[in-house]
């Protein structure tokens, strides 16, 4: 039996580097740091390409990385450790906890009309992104084929010093559907990361540090605005793609065609300054840098149900 698991976990080996050869090796990512992890063991490691491809330097396994929208999962962690204690419900207005969304102008309507709200926005709605909240400013067309009719106001959010005052802007602006009705990948989370700060006394940044990421040992994640220069020397260049027919409509059309011919990859040139590209805010829906090694702690610990590698401490029930 050890030697047919052996011989499964061999060919398994095989079988993942050799797809990740071919992704990389094809021009259309610039690399690919992968973990797999079953019951608490790793079952393969593996790093391919270039941490930065014009230096030529090589992805090594302590690299870190923007990851983006994985940091709506910390902040939904972070939401359901204070709704465990029952600091909120589902179903509360969020107005109880950001006064200014009981002011929310309404709803735009197709004709550019303003038409009433015909309920408050749920918490529940902000975690299943059903608030009716303008998408982000990258998305050109809503989920009904209407023209984002806000992306210059969302382009402004990161002038915003604070979560608190990217939620006030928000409050500002009429919704573009009625709330619980349509997803629309929007900010919900955002406006969650503003909740934990209301209803902990402290700033996300902070709460996630002391509940979640030190409890995990997670020192390879923090938010843009706060690398250290050692997390950022490792932290992998980020690139974007340069295909047109890769950004025209379906996207993934030409990208993950066999007869896809590269390069697609342009250096975004976010190293040079983090607050200018993220903003001072903290961007609890996409503004986290993290480490595979990071992660995939608390990946195993969700897997665990919310125990920690000690198996004492626990960050959710």
């Amino acid at each position: 039996l050890k030697q047919v698991s052996l011989r499964i976990m061999s060919d398994l080996e095989v079988a993942i580097d050799s797809w990740a050869r071919r992704w990389v090796g094809s021009n259309r990512i610039p690399c690919l740091s992968i973990a797999l992890s079953a019951g608490g063991e790793l079952l393969y490691r593996g790093d391919h390409g270039w941490a930065n491809i014009e230096s030529k330097v090589a992805l090594s396994g302590d690299d870190t990385f923007y990851v983006a929208s994985c940091a709506k999962f910390l902040t939904s962690v972070a939401a359901m450790q204070l709704y465990e204690k029952g600091q909120w419900s589902l179903d509360d207005s969020v107005a109880q906890f950001i006064p200014e969304f009981a002011d929310v102008p309404g709803v735009s309507g197709t004709n550019g009309e303003i038409v009433p709200l015909e309920r408050p926005i749920l918490m529940r709605d902000l975690l299943t992104h059903t608030a009716g909240l303008c998408p982000y400013s990258f998305v050109p067309v809503l989920r009904d084929g209407r023209p984002n009719p806000f992306t210059e106001e969302m382009g402004k959010l990161r002038a915003e010093e604070s979560l608190e005052e990217v939620s006030r802007r928000l409050a500002r602006l009429p919704l573009v559907h009625q709330p619980g009705i349509v997803w629309e990948y929007a900010l919900g989370i955002d406006i969650v990361g503003r909740v934990v700060e209301v209803l902990s006394g402290m700033t996300l940044d902070k709460y996630l540090e002391e509940n979640i990421l030190r409890p995990l040992g997670m020192d390879s994640t923090c938010f843009v605005q706060h690398l250290t220069p050692e997390i950022e020397t490792r932290l992998a260049q980020r690139y974007k793609a340069n295909d047109p027919a890769w950004m025209a409509a379906p996207p993934a059309a030409a990208f993950y065609s066999d007869a896809f011919v590269g390069p697609c990859m342009v250096p975004l040139p976010d190293r040079q300054d983090h607050v200018k590209t993220h903003g001072k805010a903290l961007n609890a829906g996409g503004g986290i840098v993290s480490s595979v090694a990071d992660w995939l702690k608390f990946m195993e610990c969700v897997c665990r149900g919310g125990v920690c590698a000690d198996g004492r401490r626990r960050i959710l029930e």
